[in-house]
């Protein structure tokens, strides 16, 4: 029996693509070195396994967003016209000290 996966069943609230393929070859590497399988399955290949037991969600994950990093308080900036400004240095010309 052929298994044939619909890509908008297996994104379905798992993110996007990118997302699915990271945990579907994690799952696969894990059952490659022996982890028992979840689900009974007549697939014979690995990744089709692991895609499997995400479709009939044995595999739980979540999607963790960063949240974004805290800004510094804005110091209030003077007006242009209040602004400090450094004094100017001359520039020393040629052959004075």
């Amino acid at each position: 029996m052929s298994i044939a996966y619909k890509l908008e069943e297996l994104l379905e609230g798992k993110g996007n693509r990118y997302r699915l393929a990271v945990i579907a070859s994690r799952r696969a590497r894990e059952l490659n070195a022996g982890a028992p399988a979840l689900i009974e399955s007549e697939a014979r290949k690995i990744t089709s396994r692991a895609l499997e037991e995400i479709l009939q969600e044995k595999i739980k994950y979540e999607r963790r967003v960063k949240p974004p990093p805290e800004r510094e308080k804005e110091k209030p900036s003077l007006p242009p016209e209040e602004k400090e400004v450094p004094p100017k240095v001359p520039k020393e010309k040629k052959g004075e000290k």
